[in-house]
């Protein structure tokens, strides 16, 4: 019998690409004005379905969808209160996007979604994606869960042996899952570190300054680690969790949606275009071979290159000597 799987998708990534995709589409129309410029949440429902063709989603072993967004006024924040504190800024660069409409846009369409497809969405206040996301893995211990985001945040989470992390990175898109190292045992040791070194400087998230007590050290850790999160949080986000484990979600409506993304929709069943973990790891062993005959292949020219050097220095100086003796 296969695994369920439980995938839980970083929404709020998904919509904050598809904005800036359509600000970048946007930019572009100014100079040829005939482009058509689909509007962001046609761009996010894409770039979801074509991840879920890639994982591959079986209702019939029980497979649960989880989208998680972010809930207004981030905890975090009132640990440290430069947290994020550049997003701001970012966002008055983007000249094409009312921000107010785009996300009414997109809550409209998450609520769509929650009501027409066997998808479940999670938003709480004060909670971030990435914090539901952390503890579904630990919720759900006993399934396969695969987190979808590029967010390299997540790799910590692969501690946990019922992880995978999948990228949606369309440079990746042939070898999506993300391995750390073939060696399991070195690949947990990688991704605990990771928390150290997004303590001493996560400049993302605009954790930029420099630690100097052990509060600071404290609070820093609080912020960026996935693995522990503040009770109160936890006790936010499982009976969410709760909800979702004892309920079957059967119905499927997507003519709901727009031509193209309906007529895509029924994709997500299928199984011709699934990328496994395993493909994804018999890719890195390929790569890692192909890697090490290129550095030995190097080394051996090199080598031959220093004996030929040699030779024509031995070569060289047999002339002198043979000159010297006809002087």
């Amino acid at each position: 019998m296969l695994q369920q799987k439980i995938i839980l998708i970083d929404y709020s990534f998904l919509m904050f690409q598809a904005i800036y995709s359509y600000n970048s589409a946007m930019e572009r129309k100014e100079l040829d004005t005939t482009l058509f410029v689909s509007p962001s949440t046609y761009i996010a429902m894409s770039s979801l379905i074509s991840c879920l063709k890639k994982i591959g989603y079986n209702d019939e072993q029980g497979d649960k969808i989880i989208l998680a967004g972010d809930g207004r006024d981030s905890w975090r924040k009132e640990i440290e209160k430069s947290y994020k504190g550049n997003r701001a800024d970012q966002r008055k660069q983007a000249r094409y996007v009312d921000w107010t409409m785009e996300f009414d846009q997109h809550n409209e369409l998450l609520k769509r979604i929650e009501e027409n497809l066997p998808f479940f969405i999670i938003k709480i206040e004060h909670c971030e994606a990435d914090d539901i996301i952390a503890e579904a893995v630990r919720y759900f211990k006993d399934c396969q869960c695969v987190i979808v985001s590029p967010d390299e945040d997540m790799h910590q989470l692969l501690t946990y042996d019922n992880v995978r992390v999948f990228s949606p990175h369309p440079k990746v898109k042939l070898h999506p899952y993300r391995i750390l190292s073939l060696d399991r045992n070195k690949e947990k040791d990688m991704a605990f570190k990771s928390i150290m070194k997004k303590i001493e400087k996560e400049k993302t998230d605009n954790l930029c300054a420099e630690i100097l007590t052990e509060k600071e050290y404290d609070d820093r850790q609080a912020c960026v680690s996935l693995l522990t999160l503040p009770k109160d949080i936890v006790d936010k986000i499982k009976p969410e969790l709760d909800k979702i484990a004892n309920v079957e979600k059967e119905f499927f409506n997507p003519e709901v949606f727009s031509p193209g993304i309906a007529k895509r929709l029924p994709s997500i069943f299928g199984t011709e275009n699934i990328i496994t973990y395993e493909d994804c790891v018999a890719y890195t062993e390929r790569k890692l071979k192909r890697d090490k005959n290129k550095k030995e292949k190097v080394k051996e020219l090199k080598k031959k290159g220093k004996e030929q050097a040699e030779e024509i220095t031995d070569d060289t100086q047999s002339d002198l000597v043979g000159d010297r003796i006809e002087e």
